[in-house]
């Protein structure tokens, strides 16, 4: 059952006279350390603005066969990934890898055709 709404309204303002409190003894403590000759360091702002920079995500590493092949939703993707691994042409692994293996399978890939891994 929710609070009333006079206890509600009576709790923010006891709320609000606490945290002029603090407030005042916070400016209390800074005037007699001011007064010592004491300098306090002022509380950073916090800009509202800023958004925190997240930290990069570490490179993928290559997948296996098997890998692949579990990380799939449905046969057809199955099957697609299969012909990619058995032409060596699997978008997951380095360009100089693909290359090398398109280049063993196809020796006249360069003058021939006019794809390219």
């Amino acid at each position: 059952m929710p609070m009333p709404k006079k206890f509600a309204v009576a709790k923010r303002k006891a709320e609000r006279e606490e945290k002029k409190q603090k407030l005042l003894t916070e400016k209390a403590e800074r005037e007699a350390a001011e007064a010592a000759g004491i300098k306090l360091p002022k509380k950073p702002r916090a800009n509202k603005f800023a958004y925190p920079t997240p930290d990069p995500l570490p490179p993928p590493e290559p997948l296996t066969v098997a890998q692949a092949m579990d990380a799939t939703r449905s046969w057809n993707a199955a099957n697609v990934i299969a012909n990619k691994f058995s032409v060596g042409t699997l978008t997951t692994t380095i360009h100089s890898d693909r290359a090398q293996v398109f280049q063993k399978m196809n020796p006249l890939a360069e003058e021939k055709g006019s794809l390219y891994p």
